[in-house]
């Protein structure tokens, strides 16, 4: 089952993982999703609605629309390529494996943790 996070959201564990607002999770084990359930971060996503912990359905936090539109990260202006990638956004993530070529496994629905170590895994020297 997926899950969909109804805030931002940093684990606590050795290493961390970093979720945000609206980021849908499709490989997680069931009592992982059912704990971050239970703790209002995230909803059971169902044939494209949300439910809680009970079953009921909720409604979707996650703005359809910006705003004002947010200006996407820039791997040059920002210094992308310096930054620790533990410490990025998900949107700095795909800005720097866009620039930087890594191949993503899921493309576009790729997790935080998969967008790491791609680029990782581009980085490192042959």
């Amino acid at each position: 089952m997926a899950i969909k996070f109804l805030q931002n959201y940093e684990t606590k564990a050795t290493p961390s993982e970093k979720f945000t607002l609206g980021q849908v999770v499709k490989d997680r084990d069931e009592a992982s999703e059912t704990r971050f359930v239970i703790r209002g971060i995230a909803a059971f996503l169902r044939d494209g609605k949300l439910f809680n912990a009970k079953g009921d359905q909720i409604e979707d936090p996650a703005p359809s629309k910006p705003e004002k539109a947010e200006k996407a990260p820039d791997y040059t202006k920002d210094k992308l390529g310096q930054l620790a990638l533990d410490k990025a956004t998900e949107a700095q993530l795909r800005v720097i494996a866009e620039h930087e070529k890594a191949e993503l496994p899921k493309g576009p629905d790729s997790t935080v943790e998969e967008l790491i170590a791609a680029i990782e895994a581009k980085r490192k020297p042959a």
